[in-house]
């Protein structure tokens, strides 16, 4: 079967790729296979939102995915999506999926460690600004809250299961994108990045959106996870693993130092208990382990860092930016 690129996948990767099938299997089934045999194409081709394939001069609608048949005679052609295509837009969705996902274990994992509570009153004291009302991006189960009851806060998450979750802390949510604000000018006494903006994919646009809409003389701040550390040592270089940062955060802390800001490096103690739990969370596993199912990850979590050390350093980055 030959499968015919368009767009930025064929300036990467060439303008065709013939895979033998040897029998009639239908089209999802063909583009795993892709993936399967060209690793540097998977999370691309088999992105089904991102992409719309015509199979041999006709167009295949989403809902015939599963059930259209092709042959090795056939010829796909692969198609960039209006309103998809690019890296950024496909790593948002996988970020929505993981954290439509967590819903329920993030709950489960707060309520038993309280940490990102913790984390957040360490923001709202580290961004030293004195606010009436403020923007939380990212808010997940809206856990600012918390710390903020006699704030008016404004919840904005890229997932509708979060947000559920948000609704019992916050009277005010929206579901939207860190790096495009549904929002005028100096809207905000303050806006924070409360364990989020790592997750963001463009990290830098969301930082100018922010800046954006906070007033004068307000204030921009964050924390973003900064690794697990054992002695000074990279605790999970030490196992083989490796997190793999949606944006890098060495990026945004020279973006937040551009802007006039300030950063803090705070080292939490930790059992490895709740880097277990942490790292349970279906958002935050697949970090460790992309492309594999959550059950399977929750699996290698448990059993990996099942080999940390009792006590560990759990680095988070702290910054303020003067608006």
């Amino acid at each position: 079967m030959k499968i015919r690129l368009i767009g930025p996948l064929k300036r990467r990767y060439g303008e065709v790729i013939e895979i033998w099938l040897g029998r009639e299997i239908t089209l999802n089934e063909a583009l795993k296979i892709v993936s399967e045999r060209y690793p540097e194409l998977k999370g691309e081709i088999d992105d089904i939102g991102a992409y719309n394939f015509s199979l041999n001069g006709v167009l295949v609608k989403k809902d015939e995915m599963n059930s259209i048949k092709v042959r090795d005679e056939d010829e796909i052609i692969v198609i960039p999506a209006i309103s998809g295509g690019d890296k950024a837009g496909r790593v948002k969705r996988v970020v929505m999926r993981n954290f439509d996902l967590s819903g329920e274990t993030y709950h489960i994992f707060e309520e038993k460690h309280e940490f990102f509570t913790g984390l957040a009153s360490d923001l709202v004291e580290f961004s030293d600004c004195a606010f009436e009302s403020c923007l939380d991006v990212g808010c997940g189960t809206g856990v600012i809250a918390r710390v903020l009851d006699d704030c008016d806060v404004v919840g904005l998450d890229i997932s509708r299961i979060m947000l559920e979750k948000a609704r019992t802390l916050m009277s005010h949510v929206v579901q939207g994108d860190g790096a495009n604000l549904p929002f005028r000018d100096n809207s905000f006494d303050a806006v924070f990045f409360n364990a989020s903006i790592f997750l963001i994919p463009d990290a830098g646009k969301a930082l100018e959106e922010a800046m954006r809409v906070v007033r004068s003389g307000g204030t921009v701040a964050g924390s973003l996870f900064s690794g697990v550390y054992h002695s000074g040592r990279d605790a999970l270089a030490e196992l083989g693993l490796r997190h793999r940062e949606v944006y890098p955060s060495s990026q945004i802390a020279s973006s937040v130092l551009e802007l006039g800001g300030e950063i803090d490096v705070v080292d939490y103690r930790a059992g490895k208990g709740l880097i277990i739990d942490f790292y349970s969370v279906p958002a935050m596993s697949n970090a460790l382990f992309p492309g594999i199912e959550y059950g399977e990850r929750l699996k290698l979590v448990k059993e990996r860092l099942e080999n940390l050390p009792q006590s560990v350093e759990f680095r988070w980055t702290f910054f303020r930016i003067p608006g």
